[in-house]
Formats: C-alpha cells, sequence, structure tokens
C-alpha cells in the first residue's frame, strides 16, 4: 500500500437514543469534500465505542436505526475516486456488549474494581455522565471471539480491505478480571503480584495482536494494521506488529507541540512509515462543533512533515452521516499547503549530529526535548544499537539504565572524542571515574555555579540530588536546606531555607568529553519550566553542542529548528518554526504569528551546496551562513528551504 500522509480519522460513535442514522450521506457530496480537501485516506467505522456496526452484521449488533450498509456506501465512494478506506474495530470499549456481558469486564490490579474510565455503573439514568467515560472490557474474556468474528467478517465483505486500525488496545496495564486470573495462575503467575499481572498483560495483548494480524494477513495480505496505543509505551514486542505507526496528539488539550517530536524521533529508528494523528476539534476527541483555528491545524501538519511523518486528522461525523462543510474546509486548508511542501519533508532522514537515550519516563524524556528544543538544538533518539560515531554529543539523561555494554560503548564514544552529557543515576555503573554514592535525603537543593552566571544567588532545584564523589572538576556546588519539611520541621509556606554552606558532594562536574549533573536535571525542568534551570542545563549545551551542524541564532526559545536530508541524498530541507503556543481557558491554542528578525542560520555538510531554494511567504526573516550568505528573506512560519547538492556551479544560488 503506497504512503498516504494526507488522512482523515473520521469518528462515528453513536447513540442508539439517536434516528435516522446515514439519512443525509451522498455519496456525490462525500466525494467532492474529500476532493476539496486533498484527503488521501480516511478511516472507517465497522464498530464504534456504543458497541454497534455500521453495516449489516452477522456476528455483532447493527446500529438500530440505521437501515443500510453504511460502512459499504463509504468505501465505495471513497474507492472511486483514489482515496483509501482503512476499516475500524473498537477493541477496549464497547458499551453494547458491556451491558451484555457483565463477565467480559476488565479489572484494575489497584483498585480490585471494574476499570470504569470515570464511568459510574450504578449512576442513575439522569445522572450526567463524564467526558470520554467508557467501561473497559477484556480481550481476554469471551469478547476475543467477538473480534475475531467481526474481523473475519469484515475483511471477507469488503476484500481486500486496505487496513484495520483498532483502538484502546492497551487501556491500562493490568488486569485481574475471573478470565486473567484464572489464565495467570494456569500458567504459574500470581494474580496478586503486580509485576506477574503486568507481564502477563503483555503476553495475552501480544498473542492477541499475533492472531488478529494472522488473520487479516490472510484474507489480505496487504492491509495496514494498526493496533492504537502501542507507540506510547515504545515496547518492542508490540511495535513489531505495527505495519505502521499513527501517533495519537491533541495538543490544544495536551497542552504542548513538542510531544510529537519526541515520539516520531523514537520511532524513526524503525523505518516504517509514521503518521502524526491530531483533531480539527478545539479542545477534545468526537466534539461536535468544535473547529481548531485554520492556521493552528495547518502548523501541526507542517509540524509532522518537519519530522516526516504524514498526518491523521480527526473529525467526528455528524449522525446524519453528512461531512461537515466547516471541518473539511479547515482540513482542506491546512492538506493544500501539506500538498504543496511534503515533497521535500517525505522520503526524508534526520540529518542532525545530537543524540539522547531516552528513558521511557515521560517527564524526564519531555524535559530532554524542551532543554534541546528551545535551543533550537535537533536532535535524534537513540537506543544502544545505535551508531554513536555519527553524533558529535549525546546525553544520556536523568535515570537512564546503563548496561555494562553499553557503559562500554559510551566510553569508547567519548576516547574517540565524542562528548557526553550525563544525569542523575545514569552515572551508575559507567566508567567516568565518578562513584556513584546513592540518592541525597534531602528534599530540595540550592545551586551554586562556580562559573560566571547573571544570577549570583544559590538557586533553588525542587528535589534532592545524586551523591557521588569524583576528581573531575566540580563546575557547580549545593546547599542543602536546614532541615527537610515536615509537620515537625517546617520553615514558612514552602521550602526549608539553605545552609549557606557548600556540601560535600557535587551538583556538577565536568571532565575533558564529560559534563555531570548530580540532579535529575531534566525531570526537574520539564517540572517546572524555571528559566534559571534551563541557564543550567545550557552549560552543558553551549560546551557540548558548540559544534553541532545545524545553529540557529535568533530564534528564541520558542521557535523550533529541524534539518532532514532525502533518502536519494538529492537534497536537505530546513524547517524552522516560530509560533508562540498561549494557554486559553482548558486549551493551549496557536493564533498569533509574528514575524521574527535576524535569525541567523549555518549547516555544515559533507558536500558544498550548490543552491538553494525557498518556499512560502510569512514569519521568520533568516540569514543562512557558512557555505554561501544570502540576503534576509521571508519564509513561513514553517520554513521551507532545500538545499541542493546535485547542480554545477557552486555559486548558482537562487536567491529569493
Amino acid at each position: 500500500m503506497s504512503f498516504t500522509p494526507r488522512r482523515v480519522h473520521l469518528d462515528f460513535h453513536t447513540s442508539p437514543l439517536i434516528g435516522q442514522i446515514g439519512s443525509k450521506f451522498n455519496k456525490k457530496d462525500f466525494q467532492q469534500k474529500l476532493i476539496d480537501s486533498k484527503v488521501q485516506s480516511i478511516t472507517l467505522f465497522a464498530k464504534c465505542h456504543h458497541g454497534y456496526t455500521y453495516y449489516p452484521s452477522n456476528v455483532s449488533d447493527i446500529h438500530p436505526n440505521l437501515n443500510f450498509d453504511l460502512l459499504a456506501a463509504q468505501i465505495e465512494a471513497a474507492h472511486e475516486i483514489g482515496v483509501k478506506a482503512p476499516i475500524y474495530i473498537t477493541l477496549g470499549w464497547s458499551y453494547a456488549d458491556f451491558k451484555k456481558h457483565k463477565n467480559w469486564l476488565a479489572h484494575d490490579f489497584y483498585t480490585k474494581k471494574v476499570r470504569n474510565n470515570r464511568f459510574d455503573v450504578n449512576a442513575k439514568p439522569d445522572q450526567v455522565t463524564p467526558e470520554a467515560s467508557w467501561v473497559s472490557i477484556c480481550p481476554n474474556s469471551g469478547y476475543f471471539e467477538l473480534l475475531k468474528n467481526i474481523t473475519a467478517e469484515v475483511c471477507d465483505r469488503f476484500a481486500p480491505v486496505d487496513g484495520i486500525f483498532y483502538d484502546i488496545c492497551f487501556d491500562g496495564d493490568t488486569c485481574v478480571c475471573p478470565t486473567c486470573v484464572k489464565g495467570m495462575k494456569k500458567r504459574g503467575f500470581n494474580p496478586k503480584k503486580l509485576e506477574d499481572v503486568k507481564k502477563y498483560f503483555e503476553i495475552k495483548r501480544v498473542e492477541l495482536m499475533d492472531d488478529l494480524t494472522r488473520l487479516i494477513n490472510s484474507k489480505s495480505k496487504n492491509a495496514t494494521i494498526f493496533f492504537n496505543g502501542s507507540c506510547c509505551s515504545f515496547n518492542d514486542e508490540y511495535l513489531k506488529f505495527q505495519t505502521h505507526y499513527e501517533i495519537e496528539e491533541l495538543p490544544t488539550a495536551a497542552g504542548t507541540y513538542d510531544r510529537i517530536h519526541v515520539a516520531a524521533k523514537r520511532l524513526e529508528n524503525d523505518g516504517k512509515e509514521i503518521i502524526g494523528m491530531t483533531g480539527k476539534f478545539q479542545y477534545a476527541w468526537g466534539e461536535f462543533g468544535g473547529y481548531k483555528n485554520p492556521d493552528a491545524l495547518r502548523i501541526e501538519c507542517a509540524t509532522c512533515l518537519s519530522l516526516g511523518a504524514g498526518v491523521s486528522v480527526g473529525d467526528q461525523m455528524h449522525p446524519s452521516g453528512l461531512l461537515d462543510k466547516g471541518t473539511y474546509d479547515i482540513i482542506g486548508n491546512a492538506f493544500s499547503y501539506m500538498e504543496k511542501i511534503e515533497k521535500y519533508c517525505l522520503n526524508t532522514k534526520s540529518a542532525c549530529d545530537i543524540g539522547a537515550l531516552l528513558t521511557n519516563d515521560g517527564e524526564v524524556d519531555n524535559g530532554v526535548c524542551a532543554a534541546l528544543s528551545e535551543n533550537q538544538i535537533d536532535y535524534d533518539v537513540l537506543t544502544d544499537k545505535s551508531d554513536f560515531s555519527k553524533y558529535s554529543c549525546i546525553i544520556v539523561p536523568d535515570v537512564y539504565v546503563v548496561s555494562s555494554e553499553l557503559n562500554e560503548k559510551l566510553v569508547n564514544y567519548t576516547e574517540n572524542g565524542g562528548k557526553l552529557i550525563i544525569s542523575g543515576s545514569s552515572i551508575k555503573n559507567t566508567g567516568f571515574g565518578i562513584e556513584y554514592l546513592g540518592k541525597s535525603t534531602v528534599d530540595v537543593s540550592y545551586i551554586r555555579p562556580l562559573y560566571k552566571t547573571d544570577l549570583e544567588s544559590p538557586c533553588l532545584l525542587y528535589d534532592g540530588a545524586h551523591v557521588v564523589r569524583s576528581d573531575l572538576k566540580m563546575v557547580a556546588g549545593l546547599e542543602e536546606p536546614l532541615f527537610n519539611r515536615t509537620y515537625g520541621h517546617f520553615c514558612g509556606h514552602k521550602n526549608t531555607p539553605n545552609t549557606g554552606e557548600i556540601a560535600n558532594y557535587p551538583a556538577m562536574l565536568e571532565g575533558k568529553n564529560v559534563i555531570y549533573y548530580a540532579h535529575e536535571i531534566f525531570r526537574e525542568y520539564a517540572k517546572t519550566g524555571a528559566y534559571w534551570t534551563r541557564k543550567y542545563i545550557e552549560y552543558a549545551l553551549n560546551k557540548f553542542c558548540a559544534k553541532r551542524k545545524l545553529k540557529v541564532d535568533g530564534l528564541m526559545s520558542i521557535g523550533r529548528a529541524r534539518i532532514r536530508q532525502n533518502l536519494d541524498k538529492k537534497f536537505y530541507s530546513l524547517n524552522l518554526f516560530y509560533c508562540p503556543p498561549v494557554r486559553r481557558g482548558n486549551v493551549t491554542v496557536l493564533e498569533d504569528f509574528p514575524e521574527i528578525d535576524n535569525v541567523l542560520v549555518s549547516y555544515k555538510t559533507e558536500k558544498a551546496i550548490k543552491v538553494i531554494r525557498k518556499f512560502s511567504s510569512m514569519g521568520v526573516k533568516y540569514f543562512l551562513l557558512d557555505t554561501y550568505k544570502m540576503d534576509a528573506g521571508k519564509v513561513s512560519e514553517n520554513s521551507w528551504l532545500e538545499m541542493q547538492q546535485n547542480m554545477v556551479e557552486i555559486n548558482d544560488v537562487i536567491k529569493p
């Protein structure tokens, strides 16, 4: 199946209380909206969270107020205009099946109760229902046979299917329902031991994905297959069953536009196609009448492209079956922009030379992303199997567990001139002349840099440091609080003041090729966002990332810069963003796009750049330096600059 980067995920979770389902579906209108909005693929519903199918099923319940095969009509309409139509099947939430099969419900290990996701199973009919509240079904129960039957039926009825998208596949990481408890005991697991319960959960999910994948492949061998949620844990046993990756993010509701960077960079190592999934919604999945700022959606799409990924925009179809004009105008605005520039971003690989070994701890990893991105340092997410020689500096953050094999690799890397920034307990089991003694018992710390800074006072960090001993140069000391804050010992509203004396263990150490932060400094930054914490991290970044390939000066902390190379090595694409997010109400929005002047950019390549082409018309004004110099020009809030290496004359520069 050829890659389709412009996609719509068409939610259709529809209550049985609503009549005349699909009554306004019109093939020509459906097709025209997809054509006008440049959609290449649309995910359509076979079975929704209410538990109903949208085709006449022999194994499940069709929506009671649907009197024709809506799914078939949609697939036919899409295929006639060359649009792919993967099929959606709910896996973890199905209200109709919950009502009929109480013995299928998942039970949480921690509460020992039904996993209800804010759904009150004992609520009165007139009690207000919270948003996105459903009861979880355990697929290890009889529900798995139903899932297989629905999958087989869909694959036969709509053969050959373009793909299958399963949703809510990893709700929680435990289940102690009667079926799971029986299964655990049969395999020798202890259902009262958390580690065993989690392991059994993983084993059964792998078996489920394996069975369903085999079933789909037996009927439509070219179908795409995706189990939603598999990208969240970066579990290799889960990822291997995905034909591609769909990274579900709603930055308006989640409050950050950077998390897609962490996930996409990490998944890029697998070489599979990546889709960033967002929504047209102002706030949350599935809202009717909620619309995102069109320019904000355009920038979200551009962000995905700058990571080499396509885009899936979530929509919720009205029960009448009519696609909403306002929605597809907004999607069309974004996808038209994508269509113009995607050839410079797809079929590319990252071309930066800074790397980070991430941890699966969300706070830590988000802190690394923020610290680097806010300094316009593009980076790759590495694994212990990565080729470290390509990188001028590698970060090992906070709680990364360094194996003996990885330690040997890191030592060899630094001995060959590579720079290493390491922090927290990650220093354990490493060979850099730093002896790890354990975590300090103080509840806060006060950093006192021994280098010149603009703040000549000890600065609060909201946690204690890890205690180490070393002959390396101490470049920052720390002061402890007078005492920890307890009911028996406290001072003021918050933290106890500092002692005024440097402790006998360091805050930061520096060697020729290693800088060590004794605090979990990236977690600290993710939690507090403190200006002086960022400046403290920048000490190491300025020292060890100064000679990186891509340098961008003047874009300010909210600016983002990424560099990619075409897989055929014909060109590089430089992507610059400046669009400050603002918190308004319960969402984070993009609305103001000021022009930024005097941004300086340089990039070092193995071969001389022969031609420069610029795209778009507003946003960041910049100079490109080093091999050549250009006049200041305007490029968009997502600036796409193609630098070709295969032209004849070195001075053949196309100016803006």
